[in-house]
């Protein structure tokens, strides 16, 4: 589970807490947000690639000691919400990561099985506003990565009410990925979970 860009991973815990009480074996880490208000850091790529990296990592260490916590290695679902569905989605959609210089855990895979993207800011345009380089965020964007999670299943959940994320955004993302074979769905309730 991904926390949001504007929370901690605390922000999670309650749903955390529902999901595990199912008998599922949760992780929330926390990942670098980057932070609008202090000016985006430089002229490169590097904090697009930072967090793609923590979260490949968090992914094949989990995967790598699912077995000894009782869980399934080849059975994982990333969830995120708002920039943590940004970020969870370029994730999960590569097979292998096509940023360089991720090599924690090598020749253990990251890719989940699902995706479910909570009130996702998709294009990164609410994470990254306007101070972000916008070319050095294409190669991280997750409505223009192409898949190659052959088999993902994609959830986007996004709630009528949440007056953040434009319905637009969902709809583009789900528009990219559905051409490319992939089992995605966009999931509308009036709900304030979804946002």
């Amino acid at each position: 589970m991904l926390h949001g860009t504007a929370a901690e991973r605390s922000r999670l815990h309650d749903l955390a807490q529902r999901v595990a009480a199912d008998g599922v074996l949760v992780f929330v880490p926390s990942w670098p947000v980057i932070d609008r208000a202090g000016g985006f850091p430089g002229e490169t790529d590097e904090p697009y690639r930072r967090q793609a990296e923590v979260v490949v990592c968090a992914l094949r260490h989990i995967r790598r000691t699912a077995v000894e916590r009782g869980a399934d290695p080849d059975d994982l679902t990333v969830f995120g919400h708002s920039g943590g569905a940004m970020v969870g989605a370029q994730v999960a959609m590569v097979s292998e990561p096509p940023w360089p210089g991720i090599d924690c855990d090598a020749g253990t895979p990251h890719a989940p099985q699902r995706f479910i993207g909570s009130a996702g800011d998709d294009n990164g345009l609410h994470q990254l506003s306007q101070v972000a380089p916008v070319g050095f965020f294409a190669p991280y964007d997750p409505t223009v990565i192409e898949p190659t999670t052959v088999d993902l299943e994609v959830r986007l959940v996004k709630g009528l009410s949440d007056g953040t994320i434009a319905m637009s955004e969902s709809s583009e993302f789900l528009a990219h990925v559905l051409p490319y074979g992939l089992d995605a769905e966009l999931i509308i309730t009036d709900s304030a979970m979804a946002r």
